[in-house]
């Protein structure tokens, strides 16, 4: 038998249930046009013909009536098994996780949640998957339950899954210290004429940094770009560039890179990163355990970089 894709099933249930693919792909966090390629891919692998034009929509034939009755019941036996998570225990779980993130959070948060963990959770383990630089990237990755988790600087913004802001971040200028055209502060036009280290990674589609303004900001000159916060500060150290960095960033490694900060010289919102999760899976335990986890070393997390911004004022 070919491999078959259990989540066709899901898909197909959430059809029936509803009665129409617009309500399905609601319910599911899915595209109307993602719902239809599942059906048509379920179609061919069972090569019976599930659903006919009706009016605006679509019915089920008879095949589809009768498999709903199986699919129906096995999705409810394996919802049962679900519960039995009920008993999760962090204590003497060996539950993996895998939650999609960026370097640059993940440097932040892994220190206080590891300890978070080896002291209350010895034997869970924890997967950070990086590898998704742009936050629709890891979007697509929560709602194809390829991961637990996504910590992104944007909300989901559709149905079907929950976001929770878990903190924010100020935006800055560094330089390094010996920098021969920069002076006490950098005005607006000195800012844009001076070559950058930009991060690559985007948001809403556009630089990190465009997106936290409502000014339509002028092109910046880019001497160098990369995913990798503590690389372009580096690079900054060594260079005469600028370097617009998270304050934290800042705080943890501009004084052993002999960098001077400054601030931006337009306003700009800081930095929101937010937790997400899959409806389906917000009663869940497990996850209810490491949702709490993650909000708890995220608030150390601001407790130390406050502390440290206190330390270096």
């Amino acid at each position: 038998m070919r491999a078959f894709d259990l989540n066709l099933l899901r898909v197909f249930d959430a059809v029936m249930t509803c009665g129409s693919v617009t309500q399905a792909a609601e319910q599911l966090g899915m595209t109307a046009p993602a719902i239809s390629q599942a059906l048509s891919r379920l179609q061919e692998h069972i090569d019976e013909s599930l659903f006919v034009r009706h009016g605006r929509g679509i019915a089920p034939t008879a095949t589809a009536q009768a498999l709903h009755e199986h699919v129906q019941g096995a999705l409810q036996t394996l919802e049962r098994g679900i519960e039995f998570n009920a008993q999760f225990n962090p204590a003497d779980s060996s539950r993996h996780f895998r939650i999609a993130s960026h370097a640059d959070i993940d440097s932040r948060l892994i220190g206080p949640l590891q300890s978070i963990i080896s002291a209350e959770a010895p034997y869970v383990t924890i997967e950070w998957v990086n590898d998704k630089l742009m936050d629709d990237e890891r979007h697509n990755a929560l709602r194809m339950r390829a991961v637990d988790l996504a910590l992104t600087s944007t909300p989901f913004e559709t149905t079907g899954f929950h976001d929770e802001l878990l903190f924010k971040d100020e935006l800055i200028v560094a330089c390094r210290e010996s920098h021969p055209r920069i002076g006490k502060k950098i005005g607006y036009e000195q800012f844009f004429s001076e070559p950058h280290t930009i991060w690559s990674s985007r948001r809403h589609n556009t630089w990190l940094l465009n997106s936290l303004t409502d000014q339509n900001l002028p092109p910046r000159r880019v001497a160098y770009e990369c995913d990798s916060m503590s690389t372009l500060l580096l690079l900054t150290s060594l260079n005469d560039w600028l370097c617009v960095t998270s304050r934290w960033h800042y705080q943890y490694f501009g004084k052993a890179l002999a960098l001077r900060p400054f601030e931006l010289p337009w306003p700009t919102r800081p930095i929101p990163v937010y937790l997400s999760w899959h409806t389906g899976r917000h009663h869940e335990p497990a996850l209810q355990w490491l949702r709490g986890v993650l909000t708890r070393a995220s608030q150390i997390a601001i407790r130390d970089a406050e502390r440290a911004n206190a330390q270096n004022a």
